[in-house]
């Protein structure tokens, strides 16, 4: 039933399906971001040519970086590589780093001897872990999803040298990601690997504290602080359904199959990267995308900890996965409707202003990323990358306020433009 072949061509079919659904899509650059670095990267190019544009976004990265006080390298060469893309394949390499958090960990899973059955629970156990970071398919410009995907491509080998590099590269993209490097250290050490592993806590270690003394001097980070009713707060976040429905997954299998977990190395790595990450997010925030690197390593975790169950009869197999399958569906719909929803919308609007040409518009209604002060910049940003001559303004108006339906521009469905 779950042969090898069977598990590939099926794998490969899904990846085909999406790859081929994603191009499909109309996409447009998020709220967050995405717009602005667009539209840098297009003007820079047009002024400096390619390469010198690319070089000048990465000093531009690193000195607002230094204001903010954020130290995370790996994103100062992350725009002139995406916003240099056409927006349909910036997309795709989103889709693609999904696929990565979510199948290296297999990989390693596999490589402990895992049968295909317990194979196909993890992943919808990471799927369904993921299902936060799923956010970072819309908004090209988080960092959460970039990370997570080098951690999964780091599972993809055999822990040393190639491991520690990827790693390093998740930790410099957010330095909370730092702390699997930590855990690594000392497995290494304990596997007598000295070198790697002083090499991987020192690259562990060294980031935070390069992060801690960027964050000392920065406009962004000056927030960030131990306010124990702001992490009580954010503590509270982290038993929400989100959680439950992860560690009831893995339950149901459990009791399903009636097999056991297996602590071993690489739990224990997962483990401290979940504690030591959660931990430095507790005094900033874990609600919405923050969240997602949090729920990913305990589901690194949990799947990290699952055995080979017995032969079952047909009905008891389809029992073991309908739970499961169905909680990845769950968890995995609501970002993913959200996700397209606000796409959509945001190519209305686009479509809207390009059509009705300059005009100073307000924006009205409630869309989660979309109705808030930056919300505004990135869609007459957007305008302005579909048409360079579009010279007009939006502004976000007062929810209080009505407007005549005589200065109504367009509307679609949550928000409304109408004419300043």
């Amino acid at each position: 039933m779950f042969s090898r072949a069977l598990t590939s061509a099926l794998a490969l079919l899904i990846l085909v399906v999406l790859i081929l659904t994603w191009l499909s899509v109309n996409w447009s650059w998020s709220t967050i971001d995405d717009a602005g670095f667009a539209l840098q990267t297009r003007y820079l190019q047009r002024e400096q040519g390619v390469f010198p544009a690319a070089v000048q976004q990465v000093k531009d990265m690193y000195g607002a970086d230094l204001s903010w006080g954020l130290f995370r390298p790996s994103y100062w060469f992350y725009p002139p590589l995406t916003y240099s893309m056409p927006i349909s394949m910036s997309h795709l390499l989103r889709l693609l780093m999904f696929a990565l958090a979510v199948l290296g960990p297999l990989v390693a899973i596999r490589r402990r001897g895992v049968s295909w059955p317990g194979i196909w629970i993890a992943g919808f156990l990471l799927v369904s872990a993921g299902s936060l970071l799923s956010t970072g398919l819309f908004f090209v410009s988080l960092q959460e999803l970039s990370g997570a995907a080098f951690i999964g491509l780091g599972l993809m080998f055999r822990p040393g040298w190639a491991r520690v590099s990827l790693w390093t590269v998740a930790a410099w993209f957010k330095s909370p990601f730092s702390w699997i490097l930590i855990a690594e250290a000392l497995v290494l050490w304990r596997a007598g690997k000295r070198a790697q592993a002083i090499v991987s806590g020192t690259l562990g270690i060294g980031t935070l504290v390069t992060a801690a003394v960027f964050a000392r001097f920065g406009d962004y980070t000056a927030r960030y602080g131990l306010d124990p009713w702001r992490i009580l707060t954010n503590a509270s976040k982290l038993v929400e359904v989100w959680t439950a429905l992860v560690l009831v997954l893995v339950l149901w299998w459990v009791i399903a199959t009636r097999t056991t977990l297996q602590f071993n190395s690489l739990s224990f790595v997962m483990l401290f990267a979940f504690a030591g990450y959660t931990a430095q997010m507790l005094p900033w925030a874990v609600s919405g995308y923050y969240m997602g690197p949090i729920i990913y390593f305990l589901g690194l975790f949990l799947a990290s900890m699952i055995t080979t169950p017995a032969l079952l009869p047909g009905w008891q197999w389809f029992l073991a996965f309908v739970g499961p399958v169905a909680i990845a569906v769950y968890v995995l719909y609501q970002p993913l409707a959200q996700g397209f929803q606000m796409n959509t919308v945001l190519n209305q609007v686009t479509e809207c202003l390009v059509f009705t040409g300059p005009v100073d518009a307000v924006v009205t209604g409630h869309l989660d990323y979309v109705t808030t002060e930056e919300g505004v910049i990135r869609m007459a940003q957007n305008a302005q990358l579909a048409d360079p001559s579009w010279t007009g303004t939006l502004t976000l108006a007062d929810p209080d306020t009505s407007y005549p339906t005589d200065r109504l521009l367009c509307s679609t469905g949550p928000i409304a433009l109408y004419r300043a």
